[in-house]
Parts: C-alpha cells; sequence; structure tokens
C-alpha cells in the first residue's frame, strides 16, 4: 500500500497545495475588485383625491379605490419616458449619475405608499435618480390633470352647443306650433 502511495499520490500534493494558494489569491482578487451596491428608497403616496370622477367621451374614468388605482399608477412609474424625464432633469441639473439599476418599484402593504428603489455604486446617484423619478412622475400628472381639464371643458362646451341647438329647435317648433 506505501509503495501505491509514493508512486500514485506523493508526487501530486503539489497540485493540492497550488489549488488551495489559487482560490485563496482568487478570493482576495474578487474582495478588491467588487464595488459595493447602494440601495436609496424614494417613498411616495398616491393618491387620487385630487383625481375627481370625469367622464370624457362616454369613458368613465371613476374614482377607483383599493389596489386597482395604485397598481396602475405604478405601471406608469416604471415607464420608459418617466425614467428617461428623470436622467434628462439630472443632466439638465448637472449631477453626475454612475451606473444605475432600474427602478424596483413595489407597494407597501395595505397602504396607498409605493416605494422607488435604485440601487447604484454611488449612494448620491441612486438618491438623486429616485428623487428625480418622482418628481419626474408628479410633473407627468399635473400634466395629465390640465388635459383631462381642458379635455372635459371642450366636452361640456359641445354639450352646451348641443343643448343651445336643442332649445332653438324646440323653441322654433313652439311658435309654429303656436302660429
Amino acid at each position: 500500500v506505501l509503495k501505491l502511495f509514493r508512486i500514485y499520490l506523493r508526487p501530486y500534493y503539489w497540485i493540492y497545495i497550488a489549488s488551495v494558494c489559487l482560490f485563496l489569491i482568487g478570493g482576495l482578487v474578487l474582495l478588491y475588485s467588487i464595488e459595493p451596491k447602494y440601495s436609496s428608497t424614494c417613498r411616495m403616496q398616491i393618491s387620487n383625491v385630487e383625481m375627481r370622477t370625469v367622464d370624457l367621451r362616454d369613458v368613465t374614468a371613476g374614482n377607483m379605490r383599493g389596489s386597482a388605482f395604485v397598481t396602475t399608477q405604478m405601471t406608469i412609474l416604471g415607464e420608459r419616458f418617466i425614467l428617461n424625464d428623470a436622467y434628462a432633469r439630472l443632466n439638465n441639473a448637472g449631477q453626475k449619475h454612475g451606473r444605475c439599476s432600474g427602478p424596483y418599484i413595489r407597494r407597501v402593504p395595505d397602504t396607498d405608499l409605493v416605494d422607488i428603489t435604485i440601487q447604484s455604486v454611488n449612494p448620491n446617484s441612486a438618491a438623486s435618480l429616485a428623487n428625480a423619478i418622482a418628481n419626474a412622475y408628479i410633473d407627468f400628472m399635473k400634466g395629465r390633470r390640465g388635459d383631462i381639464s381642458a379635455s372635459g371643458t371642450e366636452l361640456l362646451k359641445d354639450q352646451l352647443e348641443d343643448a343651445e341647438k336643442n332649445r332653438d329647435r324646440a323653441l322654433g317648433l313652439f311658435l309654429e306650433f303656436k302660429t
């Protein structure tokens, strides 16, 4: 048995020692080359208090309660145009942003709160991008409310014109009937 040990195993001891040394060197290289990831979360409340019930060209927007409204708003928050607007805001402000992950948007259970989480190797980049996404969403919703108000005003003007035409037609028929 000792003869077999000397022939087959003893000459290869250096491989075992070398593999352990290479493993330790690789672990040290990996340890010093990994960039830490910082995570920043912006929490915002999604509320439909300012969004009233609007009948718009036979489409009822309604006052949505519960998760349907918040889920829809979370989808809007994750859209590419919101992210592009946020990056444009950062560029216009002269803030440098490093590599950032896409926004992770999740709802806080049983609330109207939504967390926007960004991960980056730079903590300031993560925080500024999360805040920029929230501000881009807020401005988008303000603009959208203005568009809905303008469309509602146009609809009401059209309905008023139709009512005036009907009134004039009815008045004409009444006068014709009376004479």
